[in-house]
């Protein structure tokens, strides 16, 4: 084949492919992350947030200020790189025969878009034994807490676990720090080692980033049966969550986040709005309910 023609035709597919892989990302449901996740842009390879656990309030100005000396921890997230790539054969793209590549491209954008999510929800999965700024797991019966602990896990009767989060924050409870988004880039020079070795193109995504810890207090998970006592329970330990003063933080749960296992238990309990026996029901619409095919 023409040399001229596989260049042109090298033109057209890239074109296309990222055409298609723009047109599946910007479509594709990327699970709102955001509003478990405060985006922070990074610049380096390690983000250090030695200012979370900081809780700033206002208090009645009388004397001189008083300077609160912010407790220093070494919370750092490490960025980690991402790839996805997709072998295109030479002889297609010399025999005009590489539509059929359009729907791997796309698969590739819509993945891409979800990547973000992929990690937050991976992190919750891992979170009774990473461990965050304060060193101890994020999810813990042990967090340090004006002069004492504080829990924000129960592992009562194993069952599926049921998250609680306050995300009425400007910081959420966990962090999705980005340091480059996904990027659609090929490599298809002649003298490349993929079309001199293995006679291929080759098409993909590289991006950099990671999944971490915010504020504990903002976040609660049980592994009880999920019924009306145990809810309660765990929305009442979160609403006493104090900061080092001892003052109440005012966290107030918003959100039930849960896998497809107790999606239909979750949705009776907040969203019923009437038992079966007539009685109203004293959590309808109490918190959101979030159910995600990402937790089981």
């Amino acid at each position: 084949m023409a040399v001229g023609k596989t260049t042109s035709n090298l033109g057209m597919m890239y074109i296309g492919f990222k055409a298609a892989f723009k047109k599946a990302f910007d479509a594709a449901d990327p699970e709102d992350w955001r509003r478990l996740a405060t985006l922070v842009p990074s610049t380096t390879a390690a983000e250090l947030y030695a200012w979370l656990g900081a809780f700033p309030s206002l208090r009645e100005w009388i004397g001189d200020r008083v300077i609160k000396q912010l407790e220093r921890h070494d919370y750092t997230i490490r960025n980690r790189t991402f790839e996805s790539t997709i072998q295109v054969r030479v002889d297609d793209v010399e025999d005009d025969n590489f539509g059929l590549y359009g729907p791997l491209m796309a698969d590739l954008g819509d993945q891409s878009r979800r990547w973000p999510a992929k990690l937050i929800f991976e992190l919750l999965q891992q979170a009774i034994t990473e461990l965050c700024y304060d060193g101890q797991p994020f999810f813990s019966k042990t967090h340090p807490e004006n002069g004492t602990t504080a829990a924000n896990y129960n592992d009562a009767d194993d069952a599926a676990p049921v998250y609680l989060f306050d995300t009425s924050r400007p910081l959420k409870p966990l962090i999705f720090q980005q340091r480059q988004a996904p990027q659609f880039a090929q490599q298809v020079r002649p003298d490349s080692d993929g079309v001199f070795m293995r006679d291929e193109y080759l098409y993909g995504v590289k991006a950099r980033g990671n999944a971490g810890f915010g504020l504990w207090q903002q976040a609660y998970c049980t592994t009880a049966t999920l019924n009306e006592e145990n809810f309660n329970a765990a929305y009442d330990a979160m609403s006493q969550r104090v900061n080092d003063e001892g003052d109440l933080l005012g966290i107030r749960p918003t959100l039930m986040l849960v896998g497809a296992s107790n999606r239909a238990k979750a949705d009776k309990l907040i969203n019923q709005q009437f038992w079966a026996s007539g009685e109203s029901n004293p959590l309808f619409h109490k918190v959101e309910v979030w159910s995600t095919p990402l937790l089981p």
